[in-house]
């Protein structure tokens, strides 16, 4: 055969070699899901979890920076899976974490953290990067001084059925890693940062796709709770579509980007998505995003994690988006509702001048939603916190045929013109917030007048009013 033909057999045979060596040390060994890795943040007392040969021993050694070793043992089930919960004390943040088989090799974890961590989902206003926002470039510059967050960005993927693991790397917050992270996740941690979690490390999953309905987000279960679900709608296209493939489909997304995430303990989800179900409208969106929060709770299995969802900020669309912005405050409780760890942060004045759908003030957007978990989680402990706007407590109608509304959380409750003026009562010109009507079909503007916690509108002579309504369409020029 020649020099170079022996020389080609002798290499093939060391990399079959090397091949059989490699096979034989994996065979048996451990193995974690992607979630798990350097860098990441774990909740205090966490589950952690993989999968080994069925029956096989799995020991954990937590290795703390100050020098403390905790053990585990667990046994693989006849599936091969493992899990159990970890202790993981606040005076000992920082870990390494061995995992290990009776066979094959083990895995180490360096640099582990314990503290908070956010699950953050929805379409393309939560996948806006840090890097699009208003004052982008000093929220960049400063978050080398953040390096207690953590961020995990879970790559784009599709399934029929559910799956185990997922693709993505834990990275440290930095000036460099930050800009193409999502900014409502990010800007959100950041304000609880600031508010109550000070130098705690905290660990951000970010796990969207823009452009996507609110069904490919949902389990076969939560569908069905609506009467959604139909098996032909999660068939997928050909592999030959490539890699990352339809992601419109009923449950797909569900199954690729949420489902490999269930066992990580979490303190909340972020939900920024509707756009793409505005057509639906809002009977049809309230009933899937009750279904989606409850099936998520569920199948997580650690109680009722708080769940804040951020409104649809105002931008140019010949579509009624109303129905959604009003779904998303159905499902929170109101004041003499039921009690529950739902937050809506409203964000009906934030829309941009240029209309377009993705606002530049995701920093108030986070604002409003660290507030909102302030409020469900420690409202106790922070009584005095304005978490919310004006809400509707109760309406009269005078001798005069005026109406005056009354209004919990009045705090500094003002009218402003959402197009141009800056925070100043009264400023809203020709706009406003107010509508009334009689028949409920054809609706007419009224001027409105703040009292103390009150709001007076004055109805045209002749007019009767039965139904009034606030910042509807689709880019109110006022709001309250």
């Amino acid at each position: 055969m020649g020099r170079f033909g022996d020389a080609a057999m002798k290499k093939t045979a060391v990399l079959l070699a090397m091949l059989m060596v490699l096979a034989g040390a994996s065979h048996g060994a451990v193995h974690l899901p992607n979630v798990f890795g350097d860098n990441m943040v774990l909740q205090w007392r966490p589950f952690i979890y993989g999968s080994a040969e069925k029956g096989e021993r799995v020991v954990i050694e937590v290795v703390s920076d100050k020098s403390t070793t905790q053990s585990y043992t667990v046994y693989a089930d006849q599936q091969g899976k493992w899990r159990t919960r970890m202790d993981s004390s606040r005076n000992n943040p920082t870990s390494n974490i061995t995992v290990s088989g009776e066979t094959g090799l083990s895995v180490t974890l360096h640099n582990v953290h314990s503290g908070h961590v956010l699950l953050c989902s929805g379409q393309s206003n939560m996948g806006v990067p840090v890097s699009y926002i208003l004052n982008a470039t000093a929220t960049i510059a400063e978050a080398d001084q953040y390096s207690n967050i953590r961020l995990f960005k879970v790559a784009l993927d599709s399934s029929p059925t559910p799956q185990d693991n997922l693709n993505g790397t834990w990275v440290i917050n930095s000036a460099s890693t930050v800009p193409s992270f999502s900014a409502v996740c990010y800007l959100t941690a950041l304000w609880l940062s600031r508010f109550v979690w000070g130098n705690s490390p905290i660990g951000l999953i970010q796990s969207d796709w823009g452009g996507t309905h609110i069904q490919s987000w949902m389990s076969p279960s939560a569908l069905k709770e609506c009467g959604e679900f139909n098996e032909d709608h999660v068939r997928m296209e050909s592999q030959e579509d490539g890699p990352v493939r339809p992601p419109h489909n009923d449950s797909v997304l569900y199954n690729a980007m949420i489902h490999p995430l269930v066992g990580i303990a979490i303190d909340a989800a972020l939900w920024y998505q509707g756009e793409a179900n505005v057509p639906n409208g809002r009977a049809y969106y309230r009933c899937n995003l009750q279904a989606l929060i409850q099936s998520w709770r569920d199948v997580w299995g650690i109680g009722d994690f708080t769940w804040l969802n951020a409104q649809l900020a105002p931008y140019t669309n010949t579509r009624d988006e109303s129905g959604v912005r009003l779904a998303q405050t159905d499902v929170r409780p109101h004041p003499n509702g039921p009690i529950d760890t739902v937050g809506t942060g409203i964000n009906i004045d934030l829309g941009d001048a240029s209309g377009t759908v993705h606002t530049h003030n995701k920093t108030e957007v986070g604002r409003r939603l660290a507030l909102q978990f302030l409020h469900v989680n420690l409202a106790k402990q922070y009584p005095n916190i304005t978490f919310s706007g004006p809400e509707f407590k109760s309406a009269t109608v005078g001798s005069d045929g005026n109406v005056v509304i009354a209004f919990d959380y009045t705090d500094g409750m003002y009218l402003a013109d959402t197009h141009s003026c800056e925070v100043n009562e009264g400023c809203c010109g020709n706009y406003s917030a107010f509508e009334a009507s009689d028949d409920n079909a054809t609706w007419y503007a009224v001027k409105a007048s703040i009292s103390s916690n009150t709001v007076e509108l004055s109805v045209p002579a002749g007019k009767k009013v039965k139904y009034i309504r606030l910042d509807i369409s689709n880019f109110p020029g006022c709001a309250l």
